[in-house]
């Protein structure tokens, strides 16, 4: 399954590139609690800002999203954390 996974994401970036001076996208499939994850990957490459996905819940929707991982991340992050819509 991992096999799987991470051969689906290599295609999905295959499609995207990044022409920007120390901006780098590896995709990376790891096992575990993903706001964990995210945030030892963050710490082993020294990363300076993460960017990541969010669902943009409003209003009452946005207290049963206190457990997503972007509100997780966003909340225990050591460097700049950029959440996008």
């Amino acid at each position: 399954m991992k096999a799987s996974a991470i051969k689906m994401l290599e295609q999905r970036t295959g499609k995207h590139t990044i022409n920007i001076t120390n901006v780098k996208m590896k995709p990376e499939v790891s096992i575990g609690l993903p706001a964990d994850k995210i945030l030892e990957m963050v710490v082993e490459e020294n990363e300076d800002l993460i960017i990541m996905g969010t669902t943009g819940l409003t209003g009452v929707s946005k207290i049963k999203a206190l457990g997503s991982v972007a509100r997780n991340v966003s909340e225990r992050a050591r460097c700049p954390v950029m959440l996008v819509r």
